[in-house]
């Protein structure tokens, strides 16, 4: 990876270190809670040249593409304030859908944005066939790290109504069309990384050596 690269990542990118453990902090997969949660119990935050690949044991948190890609548009260009630029762009992905694509900062795919080192991270599902911190309880526990403070200073992120009703909008936009070739091209290697995952972890394991997609993929 070239220095520009590895800087971008470093800027876009957000990881946090507890010994040899290190969360990478991905946009709309409730990283603001996990990022607070984690600093409310001493993780800090490290550039990303310092994760030593060999040594450390990085993890992060998928949600389905798509889900994250309208999460991202509504975070990104829609607002209270701004009603008719929204009605707009509303209008825009009505139209448009289709054959152009809407990129915006939160929304840039995974794998674009990270490259391979998406198949270096040991992905934990947020989906609800699974229990996403039950699982991460006990990838921690194999490590013998635990969660103590889930005080004040943890930011729970609740969207607001008026985005919980524009990423419907969005969804039902969607929903609506049969074809997204240009947004199934930019999503296709995220969702089936998030399928890989989902496919390979095993929620039935005793242990996270026996749970993690990262080890099960790898054999």
């Amino acid at each position: 990876m070239s220095p520009v690269e590895s800087a971008l990542i470093d800027y876009n990118v957000h990881v946090y270190r507890y010994k040899n453990l290190i969360y990478v902090a991905t946009f709309k997969c409730a990283s603001t809670y996990y990022t607070t949660l984690f600093q409310s119990n001493g993780w800090v935050r490290v550039h990303w040249e310092g994760i030593n690949w060999a040594e450390d044991h990085v993890f992060g948190f998928l949600i389905d593409p798509v889900v994250r890609y309208v999460k991202a548009l509504s975070e990104d260009y829609f607002n209270e304030e701004d009603s008719d630029f929204s009605q707009f762009l509303l209008d825009y992905l009505e139209k448009a859908s289709t054959r152009s694509t809407l990129l915006t900062f939160h929304s840039i795919p995974l794998c674009v944005s990270l490259k391979d080192y998406v198949n270096k991270i040991d992905w934990i599902p947020i989906d609800p066939t699974f229990n996403h911190h039950s699982l991460l309880l006990t990838f921690l526990d194999q490590h013998n790290v635990s969660i103590s403070h889930y005080g004040d200073t943890v930011d729970n992120h609740f969207g607001s109504a008026h985005k919980k009703e524009l990423e419907k909008k969005i969804f039902n936009i969607f929903n609506s069309k049969k074809k997204h070739i240009s947004y199934d091209l930019l999503l296709s290697e995220d969702i089936e990384l998030f399928e890989s995952v989902k496919s390979t972890i095993n929620p039935r394991g005793f242990a996270w050596d026996q749970i993690s997609w990262l080890r099960n993929k790898n054999g």
